[in-house]
Order: C-alpha cells, then sequence, then structure tokens
C-alpha cells in the first residue's frame, strides 16, 4: 500500500511537472515570436455581405421570385447570384468600416421593398456603399 502511494504520488508529480513546463514554454514562445496575424474564414465582412444576402433573398421568396419558372430557381441560386453582386461592393477592399446601424437600415429597407417593383441595389438609397460604409 506504501509503495502504490508512493510511485501514485510520484506519477502524478511528473505529469504536474510536465504539463507546467508544456504550458510556460508554449506561453514564452508566443510571447516571444506571435507570428503572422492570419484571417481566417475570408473576408472580414462576410457576416454584412450574409446579412444583405439574406434580407435580399427573403424578400424575393416573399415576392414569389423564387422556384420553377421564377427568376431564380431555388432558395440557393437566389443566394449565390445575390451575394456575389453584393461581394464587389461590401468586401473589406472596398468596404473598410461597416456602420452596423446603417447595415441594418439596409436591411429594414429591403424588407419593405415592395413586390411590384424589380429590386435594384443601387436605387435604395440606404444600401448604398456609401451609406454603410466609412472609409
Amino acid at each position: 500500500m506504501k509503495n502504490l502511494l508512493i510511485v501514485g504520488s510520484a506519477a502524478f508529480f511528473a505529469v504536474a511537472c510536465d504539463r507546467t513546463s508544456t504550458d510556460q514554454t508554449t506561453t514564452t514562445s508566443a510571447t516571444r515570436n506571435p507570428g503572422p496575424s492570419i484571417q481566417l474564414g475570408g473576408d472580414p465582412n462576410d457576416l454584412t455581405i450574409d446579412r444583405i444576402t439574406e434580407a435580399r433573398c427573403r424578400r424575393e421568396l416573399a415576392c414569389n421570385n423564387v422556384g420553377a419558372n421564377k427568376k431564380w430557381n431555388d432558395e440557393s441560386a437566389c443566394r449565390r447570384e445575390a451575394r456575389q453582386n453584393i461581394y464587389g461592393d461590401y468586401r473589406q477592399t472596398e468596404c473598410h468600416v461597416v456602420l452596423t446601424d446603417k447595415l441594418q437600415s439596409c436591411i429594414d429597407a429591403i424588407q419593405n421593398e415592395k413586390c411590384d417593383s424589380v429590386f435594384d441595389m443601387t436605387r435604395v438609397n440606404a444600401c448604398r456603399k456609401a451609406t454603410i460604409c466609412k472609409d
């Protein structure tokens, strides 16, 4: 029993010491050489682009413009085309800072756009790049 206690204690301290030295090494090396900053997941404005795309395609669904023999065959086709059109104006190289309150106004304007008119982002003042973006 005494031997088991000694062996168990020795194993515990070996693991604890090993963990402490690993943690310190990781912290120290990260502090010395943080490395380049990497942006994962694409453009930093992807969320803005996705929110506008979502609002646009919700409007198109509500206006019965998605489905067989419609402007878009399905919702994914609407999303692909709308996102591609929106991306050009709102990617970070074109839109350095997104004004979130203006973005919400754009989304509201899209949702309030009447179905009897052809939707055009350039015609919706609240969605113009100059309104949503700050350089």
